[in-house]
């Protein structure tokens, strides 16, 4: 549901927001009003290499494209040069007009995730996927086959019943035919405890031993609201009676709201909803 009224607010040019996660009518309504207002709408905001310079950067924005004072800027994009970075971001505030220069020196470049990777050809290929230029969108089905991202033209393969084609680029030379994927199974998925929830600072998931639930490890995923990836930990389970019992402890800062737990073995992936209270 949440998607679905995010979704529904961005082709709107609105904003959505939750005020269950805390369960005090007051507050919520004080952070909503508090976060409507605290937004930058018009800003520039540029990235620069010594000797050399940045393209096809892309900002993740929660709020269109509108910045959050209190959330950080997601960046990514390409270079040709060096480091350190120029950032320069000028815009206007509360009735005033801000320019803040940045540079990040080698000493603090982070490395490149594989999650960085794929959020910056995940909005190369929002941004093309209706191209008209043959050219653009012939690069946007490659894109989309070797990253394992779904596009609007690129959907259609979910239901032919061969997929190799969108993995075979990421094989490495394995046998297809040892290849095992996981999948979501709906029984199971429907069938899995997580608790309590809300939580606060453990999770305790139960899974019915089946056939097909068993497993030596299992790892668990903590998912915020916006499809990024919280943290995530390898556990493995105790046999209690007929089902598998996991506890994560959780010993990090975690934000109030909502969360999705994915859970994954070797044989199946099943995914939670659960809600965090501080």
């Amino acid at each position: 549901n949440e998607y679905f009224y995010n979704l529904l607010t961005t082709l709107g040019n609105g904003k959505y927001f939750h005020a269950r996660y805390l369960y005090e009518v007051k507050k919520d309504i004080e952070e909503i009003l508090e976060a409507n207002l605290m937004l930058i709408s018009d800003y520039d905001f540029d990235i620069e290499a010594t000797d050399g310079f940045a393209y096809s950067n892309y900002i993740n924005l929660s709020q269109g494209n509108q910045i959050d004072i209190n959330q950080p800027i997601i960046a990514t994009g390409k270079y040709v040069g060096d480091s350190p970075f120029n950032i320069e971001f000028r815009g206007f505030y509360n009735g005033n007009i801000f320019n803040e220069n940045i540079v990040i020196d080698s000493g603090d470049e982070i490395n490149v995730t594989f999650q960085a990777e794929q959020v910056w050809h995940a909005n190369y290929i929002l941004e093309n996927e209706f191209s008209t230029n043959t050219f653009i969108a012939n690069d946007v089905i490659e894109v989309s086959k070797e990253q394992n991202l779904l596009s609007a033209k690129t959907i259609f393969l979910c239901l032919e019943p061969d997929t190799s084609s969108i993995s075979s680029n990421n094989l490495n030379g394995i046998d297809e035919e040892d290849l095992v994927i996981a999948t979501e199974d709906v029984a199971l998925n429907n069938a899995i405890e997580v608790f309590p929830n809300p939580f606060v600072d453990n999770i305790t998931v139960k899974i019915p031993s089946t056939e097909n639930s068993g497993s030596k490890e299992f790892q668990l995923k903590l998912i915020n609201t916006k499809g990024q990836l919280v943290a995530s930990y390898n556990l493995n389970p105790t046999l209690v009676g007929d089902y598998y019992r996991l506890v994560w402890d959780i010993d990090f800062a975690l934000q109030s709201g909502m969360y999705i737990v994915e859970i994954l073995s070797e044989n199946f992936i099943a995914h939670k909803n659960i809600i965090h209270l501080k």
